[in-house]
């Protein structure tokens, strides 16, 4: 069995959580763009925003994780669409991690929450593994 080695992840806060997703996901991040919302889709998605001329759908991180939230950045995210938007409160930079212990943190789409999205992650597969890589890493103010 190999080793678990080191993940460089993105940090992000929504509210007072703080999350991490692994880098080699991230395409980008930017401060938020106009969103037009969009009839039939999961309340966790926004709606759609034009981010570098793709229509990219935008991902309310707040709604996931059940938390009230003040978006100023997004960040863009690889998925079997091209590309999908996180909104999250802040963007705190970078961290390494070993892949085991992130691996081990809760994860940002819990089981339970996974029916939130409805038919939007059955649609698109990669941007559920996106999610499902990301990881609840701490509360804001608290010691890691």
């Amino acid at each position: 069995m190999a080793a678990a080695g080191p993940v460089t992840a993105l940090l992000f806060r929504i509210g007072d959580v703080h999350g991490a997703i692994p880098i080699v996901h991230v395409i980008e991040t930017l401060r938020p763009l106009p969103v037009t919302p969009v009839d039939g889709v999961s309340p966790a998605v926004l709606g759609l925003a034009i981010i570098r001329g793709a229509r990219t759908p935008v991902v309310d991180v707040g709604a996931i994780l059940g938390v009230t939230a003040t978006p100023t950045r997004f960040v863009t995210v690889r998925s079997d669409a091209g590309q999908a938007a996180l909104a999250v409160d802040e963007v705190l930079g970078l961290a390494t991690f070993d892949e085991a212990a992130l691996a081990e943190r809760p994860p940002l789409v819990t089981p339970e929450r996974e029916a939130f999205f409805g038919s939007t992650l059955q649609r698109d597969r990669q941007l559920f593994l996106v999610l499902d890589a990301a990881r609840v890493v701490g509360a804001a103010g608290a010691q890691e």
